[in-house]
């Protein structure tokens, strides 16, 4: 597209003005407020076509009159592609062989939307809040509460309240699908999909949890323009697990977004939901300072979501049968007294049942409960590479560096209460083939040797229940 030239221009309530934007890069909101805010009409027209791009939601009956008076001097013998964008960036396009046609079903279109349509739309997008496929007060954000500092917790949930806990979750993450983006390089990335296979909820929850990303929300119409000319609406970000990069990009935007007096809302994940506070910029620096301090040293990054439950608890809901993997590993681990000698009955055992065809490791942690795999079986899901790639290796050292702190947190509640537990566990891996969606349990096995006092070993045992490659 050309712009300020004779075959592309605006048909507004006037009649005819020069294209002064082609709604891309940082010229995107221009072409934005020219459609929902003002109802005009994009045309361009080219050899043999001519597209028309509106939103029926806010175009009015003058701007229609005007556009088919044009039509009929400027797209004689041409097809017309008329493409209807209604805010939500879901966009749709029709081809008609007259321009008459094109306009009929334009008329159509209209009359099928609420005439108040277009003011609330403009005010909504002025004001921040994004178009979604559903007015479902449950996408709607919490009111935000005055900032102050808040302890963190390593409660587990029922898993009742932990699957209510993921849904409220994943309704916030649909918010998301159109915020603009922080990498963990600090790097502005302004749709999600520019660089991860899709922009669905499942992905948004990956980026912040599992990349350390934060998201920003701003106005509709100012998205792709320099993140410190605008003051955003919100910000997202899971202070377990925000980079480096992420954290310090933030820290430098507090300031210029200080300066404009606007609120911010910061959006929150504690472990078990989205927590919101506001603030001003500098408040928004040192309470992000503060979260991430106190998530990321005194608890996990939470790349994935996992609830611990009692084992007997757990075969009771599954309805497992004694050949199933868990209940052989309990038997033995009974049977053995949850000891670890010397003569390796223990693992012979666990071996000799088929216990090491699933996806398990012998763990033990060291004097600063660093824990590292000396044994290993992949169970037919290789999700990085070989088996000497990982054994030797501290779990804070695989390839998916958050998953593995992730673990090590759940590991380190069996040692302190010193008895199995079984983590049902959700989320997308950073696999060597990309990411992955993964269901599975853990059942977790602490030993300790004649000798001592608490265990230093642990059995983990895997099944996976469900693993689904996340497609581009």
């Amino acid at each position: 597209m050309r712009k300020n030239s004779n075959d592309a221009f605006w048909v507004t309530h006037d009649g005819i003005q020069p294209r002064l934007s082609d709604g891309e890069g940082a010229e995107r909101p221009m072409l934005a407020l020219a459609l929902h805010g003002m109802g005009w009409i994009d045309v361009e027209i080219r050899a043999e076509t001519v597209a028309l791009k509106l939103d029926p939601a806010a175009v009015k009956d003058v701007v229609l009159v005007n556009a088919e008076v044009t039509l009929r001097t400027r797209a004689a013998g041409r097809r017309v592609w008329v493409h209807f964008d209604d805010g939500d960036l879901a966009e749709t396009a029709v081809c008609f062989f007259d321009p008459s046609a094109a306009l009929r079903h334009i008329r159509a279109t209209i009359e099928k939307t609420h005439d108040d349509r277009a003011d609330a739309a403009l005010h909504r997008l002025l004001a921040g809040q994004y178009p979604s496929a559903s007015d479902d007060l449950s996408l709607r954000p919490a009111a935000p509460v005055p900032m102050r500092p808040v302890s963190g917790t390593e409660n587990a949930l029922p898993m009742d309240d932990m699957e209510r806990s993921l849904v409220a979750a994943g309704q916030f993450a649909e918010r998301l699908r159109f915020a603009e983006w922080v990498d963990d390089t600090g790097r502005h990335r302004r749709h999600l999909d520019d660089s991860l296979p899709h922009d669905e909820a499942d992905m948004v929850l990956f980026a912040l949890h599992s990349l350390g990303w934060a998201a920003i929300e701003r106005p509709w119409i100012m998205g792709g323009s320099a993140l410190d000319s605008v003051t955003p609406s919100r910000v997202v970000v899971d202070p377990h697990g925000l980079e480096a990069g992420a954290l310090g990009r933030l820290m430098a935007l507090c300031e210029p977004w200080d300066a404009s007096g606007a609120a911010i809302t910061l959006a929150w994940w504690d472990g078990r939901s989205w927590q919101h506070e506001a603030g001003t910029g500098e408040q928004l620096a040192g309470r992000l300072n503060h979260l991430v301090d106190t998530k990321q040293n005194a608890w996990f990054p939470s790349t994935v979501q996992s609830v611990a439950m009692d084992p007997s608890d757990f075969q009771r809901r599954h309805h497992l049968g004694e050949d199933h993997a868990f209940v052989k590993a309990l038997n033995i681990w009974g049977a053995h007294g949850g000891q670890l000698r010397e003569g390796g009955e223990l693992l012979s055992a666990m071996k000799k049942a088929g216990i090491f065809n699933h996806r398990t490791k012998l763990i033990e942690a060291d004097e600063n409960s660093e824990f590292r795999i000396m044994d290993y079986a992949d169970g037919g899901y290789r999700i990085w590479a070989d088996r000497d790639h990982l054994v030797g290796r501290r779990l804070t050292e695989v390839p998916d560096r958050q998953l593995g702190e992730r673990v090590q947190s759940d590991l380190l509640t069996v040692l302190r209460k010193d008895e199995p537990l079984v983590h049902g566990c959700q989320g997308i891996v950073r696999t060597g083939d990309g990411p992955v969606s993964y269901r599975w349990s853990r059942l977790t096995l602490p030993f300790r040797r004649r000798k001592d006092r608490r265990p230093t070993n642990l059995i983990t045992v895997i099944t996976v229940d469900e693993a689904t490659p996340v497609a581009r």
